[in-house]
């Protein structure tokens, strides 16, 4: 709102926000109109214009002005960011999706990650998104949950229906290590694979398989059901064990924990595969190492005896949901993370080049 002629895009920029703080939305879609038209290559200003006209209940004006900016973007991964952003802001998380992959694919950072990981949780299930969405299950972009249901979806349209199949899927690998597969059917399926392991055997090279179902059944709490031959194969291998070979030790951890076995410990230094060391760490000495950290905590009031220490032990042996990764923190452009905290409170436009936090 000033008395000086505007002839340059920043100073328009400069201008829409002024007019956006004084409440006049229009103006301040005038002003940023002029930044667009003076810099007609540059995507931020119809970045900021479709935000302005979303405001205004114009989303097909919006749309508009993100079709624009979208042709102009190319690889710059922040423009990509905020168009991912402004496309979801709008409902559409395909178009949110594609701007979220062209980032990654153009080097994109934590941002991008982000982003893509609130697109491909809402979007159609897609066979190009499978490989990133096993990586982000893999590093933990997000809490699971989301990323879970979006696993899930590309698991039922193309499940492995092999032993074989299933040792080379990464999405597969990563779900049965990072979450718990809460899926009747993938369930069943998976179960079955179980007991083929235990009651038929399995050649070496399907270690890695068993290890991992051994690490689904430890995050599921052992919950998956087993039927009278399956018992009787668990107890004869417990009863042998150390003396197993990988794969059957591997199979035994997806039955019962190798914390319960008396002599587990004593095979946390034996000479074993890497996939049975990660689950000795995993089974029996992330356990000792937990209790020896609870023996040490302070206790505020004392747990008497009955219901309240049933349900302490329960959860000290059953800690429900388990976690095996904490979510990386991401940034995020700023307006994003006001919008969602403060949803009624009026916000300048995002500079040409929108801060994040």
């Amino acid at each position: 709102m000033s008395d000086t002629p505007i002839q340059t895009a920043p100073a328009w920029q400069a201008e829409g926000a002024a007019r956006y703080r004084a409440g006049d939305l229009a103006g301040a879609i005038d002003a940023l109109s002029q930044a667009a038209r003076l810099a007609p290559a540059e995507p931020a200003y119809l970045l900021n214009l479709a935000e302005l006209a979303r405001m205004a209940g114009r989303r097909d004006i919006a749309r508009t002005h993100l079709d624009r900016a979208a042709a102009l973007t190319g690889t710059d991964v922040e423009a990509l960011d905020l168009l991912s952003a402004a496309w979801a802001d709008l409902g559409d998380v395909e178009r949110a999706l594609d701007a979220a992959l062209n980032a990654l694919a153009s080097g994109g950072g934590m941002t991008s990650r982000r982003l893509f990981a609130e697109a491909v949780k809402a979007a159609a299930p897609r066979p190009a998104a499978r490989d990133l969405l096993a990586q982000a299950l893999r590093e933990g972009w997000v809490r699971t949950e989301g990323l879970g249901v979006a696993a899930l979806r590309l698991l039922r349209a193309a499940w492995p229906n092999t032993p074989e199949a299933m040792l080379g899927d990464a999405l597969l690998a990563a779900s049965l290590t990072s979450m718990v597969i809460c899926d009747v059917a993938l369930e069943q399926r998976l179960i079955a694979v179980r007991r083929q392991l235990l009651l038929q055997g399995a050649p070496p090279r399907i270690l890695p398989l068993a290890a991992r179902l051994a690490t689904q059944c430890h995050l599921n709490e052992y919950a998956w059901a087993l039927d009278d031959a399956e018992q009787a194969a668990v107890d004869a291998l417990a009863a042998r064990f150390p003396a197993l070979t990988p794969v059957e030790v591997a199979t035994l951890a997806s039955y019962q924990s190798l914390d319960g076995l008396p002599n587990a410990q004593d095979q946390l230094d034996a000479d074993w595969p890497d996939a049975i060391k990660d689950l000795l760490q995993e089974q029996v000495a992330a356990p000792i190492a937990e209790r020896a950290i609870g023996a040490g905590l302070p206790a505020l009031t004392a747990i008497r005896q009955g219901v309240s220490a049933q349900v302490r032990e329960f959860y000290e042996a059953n800690p429900y949901p388990r976690w095996r990764r904490s979510p990386l923190t991401a940034p995020a452009p700023l307006a994003a993370i006001l919008r969602n905290v403060l949803p009624g409170v009026r916000q300048d436009p995002p500079p040409a080049a929108s801060p994040t936090c």
